[in-house]
């Protein structure tokens, strides 16, 4: 079960670097045109993306005076101009204060339907990501530090301590014995 533990962990941190590096990509890329993807039927539109450093989400769900004819499922990639997602989410609801820090959540209903809106700064969505890669780092050390003193080797350098375990011969490391 332990191994099965750490497979998942190293798995999990290995999913969280990718999606950290992906994040910086678009990150990058936001500040020179808007980029994300978007989902669409006769009912409901989605769209996912980012711009100007901001990621965004939108739901909207139409009102059934206002639903389409068409049953189809719409997949777009949109790649266009970068538009500031602040001054967007400000025009969004005039009747409520604009995002705060970057920040943004925010429901408006009116007859053409019901329509969400969400904004959060692409920094924090890197910073989520990269956690884990960066706690594996102290972990990984720790986890093989232990195994090269399990067996019998020197933990700074993994050289073969069986002939003297009081000090490396490789790089110098005295290692105290434990008093009894």
């Amino acid at each position: 079960m332990r191994r099965a533990g750490r497979i998942i962990y190293n798995l999990a941190t290995v999913v969280s670097l990718l999606l950290c590096l992906t994040a910086i990509g678009f990150l990058i890329r936001s500040y020179w045109a808007l980029v994300g993807v978007s989902r669409s039927n006769e009912v409901s539109d989605f769209q996912i993306g980012t711009t100007h450093g901001e990621c965004f989400i939108v739901l909207g769900y139409h009102a059934p005076s206002t639903m389409r004819s068409d049953s189809a499922v719409h997949w777009q990639w949109e790649n266009q101009p970068a538009v500031d997602a602040i001054d967007a989410a400000a025009k969004f609801d005039t009747t409520v204060n604009g995002p705060v820090a970057g920040f943004y959540l925010h429901t408006v209903e009116d007859s053409a339907g019901k329509w969400t809106l969400g904004l959060i700064p692409s920094p924090v969505l890197v910073g989520l990501f990269a956690f884990l890669p960066v706690a594996a780092i102290p972990i990984s050390r720790r986890r093989r530090r232990l195994a090269r003193k399990a067996a019998g080797h020197c933990v700074v350098c993994d050289y073969d301590l069986r002939a003297t375990p009081d000090r490396c011969p490789e790089c110098g490391t005295v290692f105290s014995k434990p008093k009894s």
